[in-house]
């Protein structure tokens, strides 16, 4: 649908008219529908053929297309029936249906079943009555109904209650279209709070330099430290972007749950109300699911689209009413959910044209099989849409990982047989007993021979055909064995993929792995997409790698580096060179480790925070500690847990604990800003470097014929030390605070290493010996 507002005129095809919906779509699942359009379509054109065969008067596939004014707006509709008849008295318009049911069936039952196709035929009715070229002869429609197995007709007249349906769409089309016109109005009147109370000096500074540069820049990088009000200051801009109509949406994307609260938070102090800024915080399906009387959602959402559009119209929602109630927050959408009958998953998503900030996951931007939420919702146009990405250092490891994928002979088989027994195509079982077998050959190799790479295309590929075009049980199916089937046309999209490079790879006996090593040219193109991208982060640099990993041009972004004077001597810093905390190495530094441990505990009141580079490793030295110091209280991050107990964690843990062990990378250590000010001294053990396995080593591959050591740098140092840079900027998020940190590791020392580092991280003491450890821990802070 192409809107524009100003001159009160929409164009959008007949199909889209007659589906357009205010709320959610029922539907069969994606490859089952695939499969039958393919089918439908032989129909359609062996029906076409026969009949033109049969009469010179018939034609097929007919371009229909004219204007249908409505409550003040232009509607331009367009599309083509698929036949027209001319007869004595006048024209015969006739759409073709396939159905999966059998045939005949009452008249009644079809037309409650399938509003949107007698309003698709009633629409080709209204328009060819107004049209010249059907010289105002009486026009009627008939709907032919084919049973898709054995192509038996049915052929229902289009009646006067059925054209109603098509006045009922043009009200429905021109209520969103005034919605759509009212919000643009209510934009150019926006007021907000400001993001904050009072503006430092250099938050004044970078709100003016983004104000400058955004006026003629595509893509913006912005790096300012961790405490700086990135989030603030760039929500100030874009809602100024949105007032001055540069832009009719934003997207706000970050990869962990607290940033995404984080942003609602800052939102809800700017906004004068909910209806005068209106923002939907999209989270993902699993959190949305219920199990009511009324509802029970599933995993895939496979239970949630049966009797949706029922349920909806029961339930009485409009969508853009619920900002006047407050905010639609996960919360209050799943008691609407509970209450109505209706998916809150399938809610949400129908807020989302309303709202003009949208704050979610990089998957509804990124991932080839999530992005429709957002980017195909109603009315959506990415060219007048700011999108905002928060912590962008991330932004390449995450798209990789979304094009990346795992599969074993164990679930081939298991997948084989949830079909065997169902009405399943002979060819489908055929090939997947091929691709069963080709997975149990498999055996641990860090990259899989040419032959065999092409071998495991080409029988995906055949499988992705089948699922589109032979017959499988997809009404008997548990969710879980169709979402299975869904993933092969993914896969093998990955494998055809050209813009990627992968690495086909085995690291156990029947178990297949392809990693993505470079998803720079999908970063790219979707950035480019937009009307604006702005990416930030506290830890870009150095920008020509962060250039690189992302497709950026260095020379077409613009950049924007925003300091922090309060953090210039914020930090006291140390390595400890006593210790060698490599994998074949920190064995024998265990005691040491939990007795500085100790030392740091004992040197302040404050809770110490510890960050490894795995539990296992922080288990162990929690093993030492009570042995060494029972008197201590360890804190160690729990995995699993959701935000609300991440949270809970970490202020139980400040309030009674003597250490706290994070693990670098994780979402405690990146996306927890509670620890400023409150943490008084830290210790990192070991760069966190990424595991060496045949993934890391093809990486190291594609970068020697830069040299060993800048190959090394770019694979394994540069992430380590973006998660540290990450972690210990959260020790100090504001004016007045400071904190003390000890680099647990010789490495440290190394200028390599170094020269990664945030420059107020740099340590100013090397220690050797315990003695000038309880030296520097004594000595006062400057």
């Amino acid at each position: 649908m192409m809107v524009h507002e100003e001159e009160r005129r929409a164009s959008l095809g007949v199909t889209e008219f007659a589906q357009f919906r205010l709320g959610p779509r029922g539907g069969r699942n994606e490859a089952g529908g695939l499969w039958r359009m393919r089918t439908g379509l032989a129909w359609h054109q062996q029906i076409q053929q026969a009949d033109e065969a049969a009469s010179s008067a018939v034609s097929s596939e007919i371009p229909i297309s004219g204007l249908w004014l409505q409550d003040g707006w232009s509607l331009h509709l367009h599309g083509r029936i698929d036949q027209v008849e001319e007869t004595q008295e006048g024209w015969t318009l006739r759409e073709i249906k396939t159905l999966g049911q059998r045939l005949p069936r009452p008249a009644s039952e079809l037309r409650a079943a399938y509003p949107a196709y007698f309003c698709q035929l009633a629409a080709y009715v209204r328009l060819a009555r107004v049209l010249p070229a059907f010289r105002g002869l009486p026009v009627r429609g008939e709907l032919i109904f084919v049973e898709i197995s054995e192509g038996l007709r049915q052929v229902i007249a289009l009646e006067p209650g059925d054209e109603d349906l098509f006045d009922e769409q043009a009200a429905t089309v021109s209520a969103f279209l005034n919605e759509r016109r009212d919000a643009s109005e209510r934009r150019k009147c926006l007021s907000f709070a400001p993001a904050f109370e009072a503006f430092r000096p250099e938050q004044v500074r970078a709100l003016d330099e983004l104000s400058e540069k955004s006026a003629r820049a595509r893509v913006i990088l912005l790096e300012a430290p961790t405490g700086f009000g990135k989030t603030g200051l760039v929500l100030q801009h874009a809602l100024g972007q949105l007032r001055d109509g540069m832009f009719e949406h934003v997207i706000y994307c970050t990869g962990k749950s607290t940033g995404q609260l984080q942003v609602d938070r800052q939102l809800r102090r700017m906004a004068e109300s909910p209806e005068a800024l209106r923002t939907l915080v999209f989270r993902n399906r699993a959190e949305h699911a219920i199990a009511t009387a009324l509802h029970t959602c599933d995993a895939t959402g496979g239970s949630c689209s049966e009797g949706i559009e029922e349920a909806w119209a029961r339930s009485g929602i409009v969508p853009w009413e619920l900002w006047s109630e407050g905010q639609p927050d996960l919360e209050r959408v799943r008691l609407l959910g509970a209450r109505t009958g209706v998916c809150p998953y399938e809610i949400s998503k129908s807020l989302l044209p309303h709202a003009d900030v949208w704050v979610g996951d990089y998957n509804y931007v990124f991932s080839p099989w999530h992005q429709q939420v957002f980017l195909e919702s109603t009315g959506f146009d990415a060219a007048k849409t700011l999108l905002i990405v928060d912590e962008a250092h991330n932004l390449a490891s995450r798209v990789a990982a979304l094009f990346s994928f795992g599969e074993t002979a164990a679930g081939a088989q298991h997948l084989l047989g949830n079909l065997r027994y169902l009405d399943t195509s002979p060819k489908f079982l055929a090939l997947g007993e091929q691709w069963a077998d080709l997975l149990e050959s498999l055996r641990p190799r860090e990259a899989l021979d040419m032959s065999t790479e092409y071998e495991i295309a080409d029988v995906l590929e055949q499988l992705a055909k089948t699922v589109y075009t032979e017959r499988l049980p997809w009404d008997e199916l548990p969710p879980a064995t169709a979402e299975s089937l869904h993933r092969l046309p993914r896969l093998h999209a990955i494998m055809a993929a050209e813009g990627l490079d992968r690495l086909c790879w085995c690291p156990n006996r029947g178990e297949l792995r392809v990693s993505c090593l470079d998803a720079a040219g999908e970063i790219a193109s979707k950035l480019e997409s937009f009307g604006q991208s702005l990416l930030m982060s506290a830890t870009l640099s150095p920008l020509e790698d962060f250039c690189a990993e992302t497709g950026l041009e260095p020379a077409a972004v613009t950049t924007i580096r925003a300091g922090a004077p309060w953090r210039d001597n914020a930090y006291t810093v140390a390595v400890d060179a006593r210790v060698d905390t490599r994998l074949n190495a920190r064995a024998r530094h265990y005691e040491t480790t939990a007795a500085t441990v100790e030392a740091l505990c004992a040197a302040d009141s404050r809770p110490t925070a510890v960050f490894f580079p795995s539990y296992q490793y922080a288990e162990t030295i929690r093993t030492y500690l009570a042995q060494l110091a029972p008197q201590l209280v360890v804190a160690m991050q729990p995995r699993g847990v959701d935000l609300n107990g991440q949270l809970h964690f970490i202020e139980e843990s400040l309030l009674c604990a003597h250490a706290v062990f994070f693990v670098l990378g994780s979402g405690f250590s990146e996306g927890i800003d509670e620890l400023g000010g409150r943490i008084g001294q830290a210790m990192v053990v070991g760069p966190a470097l990424p595991e060496v396995n045949a993934e890391q080593k093809a990486r190291l591959a594609r970068f020697d014929h830069l040299g060993r050591p800048e190959a090394f740098r770019r694979v394994y140092q540069l992430p380590a030390m973006r998660k540290i840079n990450q972690a210990l900027g959260r020790l100090v998020r504001g004016p007045g605070q400071h904190a003390r940190v000890l680099l647990h590791c010789r490495r440290f020392a190394d200028p390599s290493y170094q020269r990664l580092l945030d420059p107020v991280f740099l340590p100013g003491e090397t220690i050797s010996t315990p003695t000038q450890l309880a030296d520097w821990l004594s000595a006062p802070v400057e």
